[in-house]
């Protein structure tokens, strides 16, 4: 099956460039290695770093290290960690990023590629994941949104993972991914539970989309349709009383925009590709009285009334994107979800990327965790590439050989010789590296 070329072949995600400000609502350290902690994450702020967030303490982070990469492009980077201890199935080691992410566009993506490199180690378990930008969205009484008022980013709490498939809602076929071979080559391994035991592994790991499904349910609790309407309370300020001011907001919320009960807008085992993007609603009035400040209400979640902040003023009937709630047919067995079909999805908007691990193990030469310099285990990196024409033209030559074989461990270790020489400088064998995610559009390809 010879491989046609094309220019959305290959479409960064993360470069791990440093980076010291996000925007105005949450920043990036110039390390990376600022922990963002769930406390953090749920409270409508522009505080606390967006690096990374991590569950089971295994790893130790080193944030960014070079000598891997695009080396002609000069801003593609690699993410170091150590681990500390091993993990378990009751103790599992789970990790997400955006640190640094600068270009995340998923426009005719199908397939989202990882680089690994576990020279040193065995890994058990391993499930690959996104994470939408689950951010609080702020509707404005007087309709003037703006970046650092109305938009604050966050790690979304719906998980987009291989193991999504093993979810009641999940209907499409047995799940699967590719693995990079020594000759370029790819082989083609189901998953078991939606994870897979990769012994000493070096090399790109492609996972279709259609596989990164939701762990829970994508669950809606207020209504987005008042976003564009100027002032949707005629006597919600009172001039001379902040207590009242606040009392009509809050009246305004419980009564128009919290909804009735709360709605399963998409089942847990939902492709990314297709679940609808959820936002955090909150709401704003600039004051409460002549000699009062703004004030908001941070509620729950919402059907994404738009992507930015700069069409926040726009109404429904000017937002062919929007999707929202039709109060009338919650509760009723009927899909409540208006505009489905053009609705913003979660792929749209991502936040970050990442992998989970129930266990891992050693070098038969080295089995017990090594000391060095305070810190124990092997050390590992996630990377990521950014894409130029001749990525993609070196990226289109690649066989696309797929070889079934059932989920067990495989020991593949790569070579500075592989076919993808030309494109990365690999990481040297005695330091154990994770390529970040890349997200690629489908290669076009024809039959002879």
């Amino acid at each position: 099956m010879p491989v046609t070329n094309n220019v959305l072949a290959v479409r960064e995600i993360l470069t791990f460039d440093k980076k010291g400000n996000a925007d105005d609502h949450g920043s990036f350290s110039d390390t990376g290695i600022n922990e963002r902690t769930a406390e953090v994450n749920n409270v409508r702020s522009t505080s606390g770093s967006l690096d990374y967030m991590q569950e089971g303490n295994h790893i130790s982070f080193e944030g960014r290290t070079d000598g891997v990469g695009v080396k002609d492009t000069g801003n593609s980077y690699g993410y170091a960690m150590r681990i500390e201890s091993a993990a378990t199935t009751d103790s599992p080691q789970s990790f997400d990023t955006s640190w640094s992410r600068q270009t995340w566009d998923p426009t005719g993506a199908s397939e989202i590629w990882y680089y690994l490199d576990f020279s040193e180690v065995s890994v058990t378990g391993l499930s690959f994941r996104l994470r939408s930008n689950e951010k609080y969205f702020v509707q404005d009484f007087d309709n003037s949104y703006s970046e650092s008022s109305n938009a604050f980013n966050r790690y979304g709490d719906i998980i987009y993972s291989t193991v999504g498939t093993t979810k009641a809602g999940y209907m499409g076929e047995a799940p699967y991914l590719f693995l990079q071979q020594t000759d370029g080559s790819w082989k083609k391994v189901m998953l078991k539970d939606g994870t897979v035991d990769l012994d000493h592994f070096k090399g790109y790991v492609r996972i279709p989309l259609q596989f990164m499904c939701s762990e829970t349910d994508s669950v809606v609790t207020d209504s987005n349709e008042d976003f564009g309407v100027n002032k949707p309370v005629s006597d919600m300020y009172v001039w001379n009383s902040s207590d009242k001011t606040k009392a009509n907001a809050n009246k305004y919320y419980n009564e128009k925009i919290k909804l009735s009960q709360s709605v399963v807008v998409d089942p847990a085992g939902t492709s990314i590709s297709d679940a609808l993007l959820i936002r955090r609603y909150s709401f704003r009035i600039n004051k409460t009285s002549t000699l009062s400040g703004e004030y908001y209400i941070d509620g729950g979640t919402m059907l994404a009334p738009c992507m930015t902040t700069a069409d926040g003023g726009k109404t429904t009937a000017d937002s062919p994107k929007r999707a929202y709630i039709d109060k009338t047919k919650i509760g009723t067995g009927e899909d409540p979800v208006v505009n489905r079909t053009n609705a913003f999805k979660a792929i749209e908007d991502i936040m970050s990327a990442g992998f989970k691990f129930t266990g891992c193990s050693y070098d038969p030469a080295s089995t017990s965790l090594e000391t060095n310099n305070g810190s124990v285990g092997k050390r590992f990196s996630l990377i990521m590439y950014c894409s130029t024409v001749q990525t993609v033209r070196n990226t289109a030559k690649i066989p696309l050989t797929e070889q079934q074989t059932q989920a067990r461990p495989l020991r593949h270790i790569m070579t500075r010789k592989q076919k993808f020489r030309a494109l990365f400088s690999m990481p040297a064998k005695s330091t154990l590296k994770i390529r970040t995610p890349t997200i690629t559009a489908p290669l076009s390809t024809s039959r002879t």
